[in-house]
């Protein structure tokens, strides 16, 4: 028995696709585990040139190995994401 394919068009090409401001922040929050920063780590591994640093704050002992940002700024480039972003349903 044969499977299927199921080709699935791309989010830019249903003109629907989510897009955030860049140049990337890498918020880290406080979290001690990494499991809890996955979003962070993809980025840096697969955006790794949009991204211009980490922020962590508190206790946060979690780093992804990109340059820490010590003042995060507009002058950096960087931009609220002041929006907000649709929950899946």
């Amino acid at each position: 028995m044969s499977v299927p394919k199921i080709e699935l068009p791309l989010p830019s090409e249903r003109g629907g696709g989510l897009s955030l401001p860049q140049p990337y922040l890498l918020f880290l929050g406080d979290t001690t585990e990494a499991g809890y920063a996955k979003t962070a780590f993809g980025l840096a591994d697969w955006a790794a040139d949009r991204c211009v640093g980490e922020w962590g704050i508190g206790g946060c002992t979690v780093t992804t190995g990109t340059a820490v940002a010590r003042s995060p700024t507009r002058e950096r480039g960087l931009q609220v994401v002041d929006h907000e972003i649709p929950r899946l349903k």
